[in-house]
């Protein structure tokens, strides 16, 4: 029991030994002198272990108090790593922000300049098609209005031809 935990007391090789003057205060004793000897003895036992469990019982709770304020200290350690890698964690989320702040304002920035260099490409090749610079000013629907306009002309002046040339053929 944890009463005797401390000692090996009955570990089956102690021996107990009573002392002379003792055994021989017992061999002169009658039955009854033995009978209050064995129940005072009994008391100072039951005493004792009144006082063993008591104390065993103090020592229980000075072991719990002591697991407790360990398991709050273990608590506090991971919580402070827990702390630390979450500070950690939030700079290099605040860096990756930035970061990605840079980017998009880099993004921006080149399809602004992506922009530029299509209108300045599209207005080199437009000079290019319109040396003399006639269709300049000309919107979209325009230019494919105008467009339609020669494909029809051309059509049409096709199908003259080929009409003149088949009516030229039937004369000779």
């Amino acid at each position: 029991p944890p009463a005797f935990r401390h000692a090996q007391l009955f570990d089956g090789q102690t021996e107990v030994i009573v002392p002379e003057a003792k055994k021989a205060i017992l061999d002169d004793m009658g039955p009854e002198a033995i009978k209050n000897e064995t129940a005072n003895s009994s008391v100072a036992v039951f005493k004792l272990l009144d006082i063993v469990n008591y104390l065993n019982g103090r020592e229980f709770q000075y072991l719990r108090k002591k697991d407790a304020a360990q398991k709050k200290k273990e608590f506090v350690t991971t919580l402070e790593t827990t702390e630390a890698k979450l500070a950690d964690v939030v700079k290099e989320r605040d860096g990756l922000l930035q970061r990605v702040k840079e980017l998009e304002d880099k993004i921006l920035s080149l399809e602004g300049k992506l922009k530029s260099a299509e209108v300045t490409l599209m207005v080199e090749e437009e000079k290019e098609a319109d040396l003399s610079g006639i269709y300049t000013e000309s919107s979209r629907a325009e230019l494919i209005t105008k467009i339609f306009e020669v494909e029809y002309t051309m059509i049409e002046a096709a199908s003259s031809q080929f009409h003149n040339a088949v009516a030229q053929l039937r004369a000779l």
